[in-house]
């Protein structure tokens, strides 16, 4: 066997591969202005497989969209998994705080987001999102214990945070100790 032969990707290896460059192409470009041709390139693909695999830009877009919830619901499960719950209000806080750091952290999974609430014109990207979204505002919830106003806050200062970084900026007024702390007095 080859050195080729034995480093060939899997159809499945090289379509997550292209997944991981479109996340961070969109993220970079946004939907509109991204062509699937610069991700084929960065990916080392040819254009027509790209195509051949996701069947349009769009479909690539969702691919990306998909991926970028995913890792972000990962996130939630994985800093919500850290607290015992014994004080539920103050868990809960701190479990949304844990969060809000975890997911600052990953640039390209908020922008992706932004990007598909920008492209909600498309019916399937604002089908896709809205239903993505609704799932992660109720593992949030479910997973941190968070009451419905907290989980709103939180989810409004991530729309901040999302914001901020889209803008390359750092919103100190939308930082975790501040979210945690607007948890804790809305809990009391």
């Amino acid at each position: 066997m080859t050195g080729s032969a034995k480093n060939r990707m899997t159809a499945a290896e090289r379509s997550e591969q292209i997944i991981r460059v479109a996340v961070a192409t969109f993220a970079e470009s946004g939907y509109t202005a991204t062509r699937t041709d610069v991700i084929a390139r960065r990916a080392n693909v040819s254009q027509p497989y790209v195509i051949r695999l996701f069947g349009s830009k769009q479909q690539l877009f969702l691919a990306a969209l998909h991926h970028s919830f995913d890792r972000l619901e990962a996130i939630v499960e994985s800093a919500a998994a850290q607290h015992d719950y014994a004080q539920p209000s103050r868990q809960s806080a701190s479990a949304l705080a844990d969060v809000y750091r975890a997911v600052a952290a990953e640039r390209d999974l908020l922008l992706v987001a932004l990007h598909g609430f920008a492209a909600t014109s498309e019916q399937p990207i604002r089908r896709d999102l809205h239903h993505r979204y609704d799932r992660l505002r109720s593992l949030l919830a479910e997973v941190t214990r968070a009451s419905p106003h907290d989980t709103r806050r939180f989810l409004a200062a991530g729309a901040r945070l999302a914001i901020s970084t889209a803008l390359h900026s750092t919103d100190r007024r939308a930082g975790p100790a501040r979210a945690a702390s607007a948890c804790r007095r809305s809990s009391s």
